[in-house]
């Protein structure tokens, strides 16, 4: 697998790594523009990039962006990351409609090249279509139609509803929601809510991807669930001299024992390549959020909620002065 160095940090110690992790989240701040009729979104550091913000929440009539920033705390680390450490190459998993592709590609302190990796081909096709609307990040993001598990397995067909994925084809049962959300989804027009679609596409792990496009230095996993899958097929990446930044969503029990595993057992899988694990407690307010560093025993690890974890490995090697080299 090839590696490569990457940029300098002045971050040479855990305590100073963690502190200025605080402050840059609880200081995170952005601004809204309009240019040519369209949502801009300005990050200090950053270029301007495509915005498309949480809408609000009405039943009846036209959807505005909402004033609500799109996963703010998750967005506040990532320009932390790029700002400091300066990945070159980031994998963004679970890619979506492209959002957090452009924040990585947008910082101003590196021209890091992006791969992102979506399964659904709805949410490709969207990510596609905004990025050829971006020509300074041509040749420097990637979108591919590409499903992350546990192994290559080559092309394959996979179902998708409106909300899952499935590697099998579901039972209606498994993909209806409830009758409530299924009459708000309707009354705003949304009359396919229940339809179940497929498509083949390539699966593959994030080792082979490696191995494809060059070792990442910071991967951002939002897949769903299929963490469960996804973090198996990264041993190699994740045991190799050079630990990638990992920043993640962990779900719930609940959905985790479809694929036989439980947060305590991902979570013990990382920790056993030498990960440290900080947690946040509301991913939707920089400003209120704790920072904290969390273990095995943690209560946040046995929590039934989605959680937004920050994992990154402790080196012996600080004089070097490098990403991943905190002692």
């Amino acid at each position: 697998m090839k590696e490569r160095r990457v940029g300098t940090s002045r971050v040479t110690d855990e305590a100073t790594f963690l502190r200025e992790l605080d402050d840059a989240v609880r200081a995170f701040s952005f601004e809204r523009e309009i240019s040519d009729g369209k949502h801009r979104l300005k990050i200090p550091g950053h270029r301007s990039i495509p915005f498309w913000a949480p809408r609000k929440q009405r039943l009846f009539g036209p959807h505005r962006p909402s004033s609500d920033m799109y996963e703010p705390v998750a967005t506040a680390v990532m320009s932390y990351l790029m700002r400091e450490f300066r990945p070159r190459t980031m994998f963004d998993v679970g890619g979506a409609t492209g959002y957090f592709n452009f924040i990585a590609a947008s910082a101003q302190a590196v021209d890091a090249t992006v791969h992102a990796f979506e399964m659904r081909p709805d949410w490709f096709a969207l990510a596609e279509e905004k990025l050829a609307g971006e020509d300074w990040c041509r040749g420097r993001v990637f979108n591919h139609l590409v499903g992350v598990s546990d192994r290559r397995v080559g092309v394959k067909t996979v179902w998708y509803s409106k909300t899952d994925l499935y590697e099998t084809k579901p039972d209606p049962s498994q993909y209806r929601e409830a009758w409530w959300r299924r009459l708000k989804r309707r009354l705003k027009g949304n009359a396919d809510v229940a339809t179940l679609k497929s498509a083949d596409i390539l699966i593959t792990s994030l080792d082979d991807l490696a191995r494809q496009h060059g070792a990442p230095e910071l991967i951002k996993l939002d897949v769903d669930g299929y963490e469960a899958m996804a973090l198996p097929g990264a041993a190699e990446l994740l045991n190799g001299s050079q630990l990638p930044f990992v920043q993640f969503e962990l779900h719930k029990n609940e959905r985790l024992k479809r694929f036989g595993t439980s947060r305590r057992e991902l979570m013990s899988f990382l920790f056993a390549r030498g990960y440290r694990a900080i947690a946040f407690s509301d991913p939707d307010d920089c400003k209120g959020t704790r920072i904290e560093k969390v273990t095995i025993d943690s209560p946040e690890i046995e929590i039934e909620r989605t959680s937004f974890f920050l994992m990154y490995r402790a080196r012996r090697h600080a004089r070097l002065a490098r990403v991943s080299y905190l002692k």
